[in-house]
């Protein structure tokens, strides 16, 4: 059962990946096309950036606006071009590679898991929503459809970037870079951005502190329901970042939130995107269960039955009585059998002859009569 789930997950994991790596350089090319797009805007009175804190609630600090606003962005944009060049060459081309060689192999690769956990992610969203509607409640949304383009490619953007800054980075990266340093572990500086992290006791614990804050950070803006949702977003950028860097949980992130933008720019896109969205959907449901599995075997490692190793055959001369004998050179007791008659000691390697001790010799004629 295990290995034929483990295959459908990665039949639909490899067209998840076609379908997510097709948006993704749409996703590309719309940001860079939104560069010139946004420019004229940036005297704009709604031109502008906040800054914040999530302590867990976000605290703001200042904004930028104008033409630092637009500064602000152009680094944005070059942050996840970068992370995006280095994902292509650290993700999306070897998964390809692997994939090819070994369709069903077990592997881990940061693009691949990027798909999963994006499909699982918007899986478990629709499915908290669905259920906060069946409940009588109306889930809020922050309404950014109703400014202009330029201003929510302005926002997601930078949320999409900042928010991996002060949630990954601070409550994740930073903490257990100073827990390893203070247990005087070698630990460069650069592991404060994430990857080659496994997950330990440690990694957890701030994995799943850092996912609360991200949680509850959205509620503000959001409402309640969107804080499970959010957790498990959270828990998806962490381990993101927790196993290969800063770059993966940007992109995961910058993937999220700027996809609507190229159905709002080019509405032709609104029904390929839509349809590639359900099958993001119904594939959510599919890794939903193997990552419940892998969970629950993390928290309840499943036992393993060991199965006993027979003793070694040893020579027939083994099983006769063992007689009071010590070595006549040295007076050692401890011996080695050299063949069926011959002991040698292990103290002084005197080769002695058992033929003449008459317990043993009596022992050999009998098992020499045996039926």
């Amino acid at each position: 059962m295990a290995s034929v789930l483990h295959s459908l997950k990665e039949i639909v994991s490899f067209i998840g990946v076609i379908f997510l790596l097709l948006i993704y350089i749409i996703i590309l090319f719309v940001l860079g096309y939104s560069i010139p797009y946004v420019y004229p805007f940036h005297n704009n009175s709604l031109f502008l950036i906040p800054f914040y804190l999530a302590i867990p609630f976000p605290v703001s600090i200042f904004f930028l606006r104008d033409t630092a606003a637009y500064v602000w962005y152009l680094i944005l944009s070059l942050t996840v071009f970068t992370s995006s060049a280095y994902l292509f060459y650290r993700g999306i081309i070897p998964y390809f590679r692997n994939f090819f060689k070994k369709p069903f192999g077990y592997r881990h690769n940061s693009f691949q898991d990027i798909t999963e956990l994006f499909s699982l992610s918007m899986f478990f969203t629709m499915l908290i929503y669905y259920i906060t509607i069946l409940f009588g409640a109306k889930p809020a949304t922050i309404g950014i459809e109703k400014y202009p383009l330029w201003f929510q490619m302005l926002q997601l953007l930078h949320a999409a970037v900042y928010e991996e800054l002060i949630v990954r980075i601070l409550f994740l990266g930073v903490p257990l870079f100073l827990v390893y340093k203070l247990k005087g572990d070698k630990i460069s500086p650069l592991r404060i951005f994430g990857g080659g992290f496994k997950i330990g006791r440690w990694e957890m614990a701030f994995l799943l502190l850092s996912s609360v804050i991200f949680g509850l950070a959205h509620m503000t803006s959001w409402g309640i329901w969107k804080v499970i949702p959010t957790l498990v977003a959270g828990l998806a950028l962490g381990y993101l970042f927790l196993r290969y860097g800063i770059f993966a949980s940007i992109a995961f992130h910058f993937i999220n939130d700027y996809l609507s933008i190229p159905m709002s720019l080019f509405p032709e896109l609104v029904i390929p995107i839509g349809l590639i969205t359900l099958y993001f959907l119904a594939a959510g449901l599919v890794f939903f269960i193997s990552y419940s599995i892998r969970i629950y075997h993390y928290f309840f490692p499943p036992h393993k039955v060991e199965k006993e190793v027979p003793p070694p055959p040893q020579p027939p001369w083994i099983k006769q009585t063992w007689i009071d004998l010590h070595c006549p050179a040295c007076g050692g007791d401890v011996f080695q059998y050299v063949d069926k008659n011959h002991l040698r000691c292990l103290k002084c390697g005197t080769i002695i002859d058992i033929s003449s001790y008459p317990e043993q010799s009596n022992q050999s004629e009998k098992e020499d009569h045996l039926p």
